[in-house]
């Protein structure tokens, strides 16, 4: 049948926990907000040397969502702190589940830099981390201190080793050219990000920035229409952009 509308109740709790009451197996899970101590459960069909993520049937998890109506009713999920491990996504633990049934994932039979590749990404999925993340200060701190044999990835060697790992994504496999028209996208949108972000708050008067804002971006806009090193395509749609700009300018 159909599903209902996805929700976001089981970021609300920790990993769920293989147990046992009274000889019945069930999966145990704390609320994860400050100072609430509540552990529901509810039934598990899988040995417990297996992960939630094997469960043939989703679990009915009403209790849950009644629990954080009841109680957490207009709070969000709690930021992860250093420790805390989440549920899984449904489709983070199908990514996970693939990984593991084809062995890829045994670092003892498959120790090559591919494979581990593959592992790195399939963490970067898992934990909905930043493909950026093989290119940390930190990262590269750590690997260096465990004198670890394998390359770091970029964010685009972390990207295309997924992809051409899998079949049925290599049609989206991204060429050099790809990379470079995205890098160039980058270096024109960005400051609209931080203008985006910063007109955005709540407690500051913005009413005053209108004016300078518009003349930042038609300076920018102006300097990215002359700059010979981006995509021509690119250059074009600065200058789309400008005349669209000139016309809310106009207006403001």
């Amino acid at each position: 049948g159909k599903r209902g509308p996805k929700t976001n109740t089981r970021d609300h709790f920790h990993r769920p926990v293989a147990t046992t009451n009274n000889g019945e197996p069930r999966w145990s899970v704390q609320c994860r907000h400050t100072g609430c101590k509540t552990s529901l459960s509810f039934l598990r069909t899988v040995g417990r040397e297996r992960t939630f993520a094997d469960e043939s049937t989703a679990p009915k998890l009403g209790n849950l969502a009644t629990h954080v109506r009841q109680n957490h009713q207009g709070v969000p999920p709690p930021a992860d702190a250093p420790g805390q491990t989440r549920i899984p996504s449904a489709s983070s633990a199908r990514i996970m589940g693939e990984f593991l049934q084809a062995g890829e994932l045994n670092p003892v039979i498959n120790s090559t830099q591919s494979n581990f590749l593959n592992i790195f990404a399939a963490w970067i999925v898992e934990d909905d981390l930043a493909f950026t993340t093989g290119e940390t200060e930190g990262i590269k701190r750590l690997f260096a201190f465990m004198q670890s044999r394998y390359l770091l990835p970029s964010d685009t060697t972390a990207i295309d080793s997924w992809v051409l790992e899998r079949e049925e994504l290599r049609p989206l496999f991204l060429k050099n050219s790809d990379w470079e028209l995205l890098e160039a996208l980058d270096n024109v949108l960005k400051p609209f990000t931080r203008l985006t972000l910063q007109m955005s708050r709540s407690r500051t008067p913005t009413l005053p920035w209108v004016l300078p804002m518009y003349e930042y971006m038609r300076k920018h806009l102006k300097k990215c229409q002359n700059d010979a090193t981006l995509p021509a395509a690119v250059r074009g749609a600065t200058e789309a952009a400008t005349e669209k700009l000139e016309e809310y300018y106009s207006k403001a």
